[in-house]
């Protein structure tokens, strides 16, 4: 259905490998629907609340990155800065050089993109080869901690209790398999 296939387009990144294999596995629409719903409300950072903050927020970043991050006919969340931007939110500053005209590794690079996000210490970079309008994660000089960091997200990216507290993420739904 197509209220399941933009939901999947859209929280895919943030996915947990168990999460998309649920996912993937339901076969009705009514248990998808179930599964939205709970993937929200296990993320939700203040229950109390009508409004999830967590869904705003996510939905902001999605709305951003098809607007901004789109190359070509790649759409902007399937590029490695929109990733990266639905994962990590806005990098706290960054630079372009768009003068650069040399090699990383085998690749001729025409431009660069810097990130920065100071509440982890990261850099991450995207480069451009060859004029092609597509910038791409260079994981050359991507750390170990951003690398981490990447996979954290996907496991607390918000959610915690009263006292601040990281929440982990737990599904109610349970994935039947046919035996014969």
């Amino acid at each position: 259905d197509p209220e399941s296939e933009r939901f999947y387009q859209f929280a895919r990144h943030l996915f947990t490998k168990h999460e998309r294999k649920l996912f993937l596995n339901l076969k009705d629409k009514a248990d998808r629907q179930r599964f939205i719903s709970q993937f929200w409300d296990i993320r939700d950072p203040d229950p109390s609340t009508e409004e999830n903050e967590f869904r705003f927020e996510m939905e902001d970043r999605f709305k951003y990155v098809e607007k901004y991050f789109r190359e070509g006919p790649i759409k902007g969340w399937n590029t490695d800065r929109g990733r990266i931007y639905i994962l990590m939110g806005a990098p706290t500053s960054m630079d372009t050089d768009f003068n650069v005209r040399g090699s990383i590794g085998n690749d001729f690079v025409t431009s660069v993109i810097r990130w920065y996000y100071a509440e982890s210490n990261i850099f991450v970079m995207f480069i451009e080869k060859r004029n092609s309008n597509s910038y791409k994660l260079d994981l050359r000089s991507a750390s170990l901690h951003f690398l981490d960091e990447l996979e954290r997200k996907k496991f607390f990216i918000n959610p915690r209790d009263k006292r601040g507290e990281l929440i982990p993420l737990k599904f109610d739904l349970k994935l039947e398999t046919e035996t014969k």
